[in-house]
C-alpha cells in the first residue's frame, strides 16, 4: 500500500501542473490573438501599398504612351 502523504503530494503536483499548463495555454492563446491582429495589420498595409504601387505603374504606362507632354520643343 502506497502511504497516504505520496497520493497526497502526487495530486498536489498533479494541481500545479494543471494550473501551470493552464497559464502556458492562456499565454498561448493570448500570443495567438496578437500574432493573428499583426498580421491582419501587415496585410492591410501591404495592400493599401500594393495598391498604390499599381496606380503609379499604370500612371507610368499611361504617360509612356501618351508620347511626348509638348514641353519637348524637338531636340530630343
Amino acid at each position: 500500500m502506497v502511504p497516504c502523504y505520496s497520493v497526497e503530494s502526487h495530486i498536489e503536483d498533479l494541481t500545479q501542473e494543471k494550473f501551470s499548463l493552464q497559464r502556458a495555454l492562456e499565454a498561448s492563446r493570448t500570443l495567438a490573438e496578437s500574432l493573428a491582429a499583426e498580421n491582419s495589420s501587415l496585410t492591410d498595409s501591404y495592400n493599401q501599398q500594393r495598391s498604390i504601387v499599381n496606380r503609379l505603374k499604370s500612371d507610368m504606362d499611361t504617360r509612356r504612351n501618351q508620347g511626348p507632354t509638348g514641353w519637348c520643343t524637338g531636340c530630343c
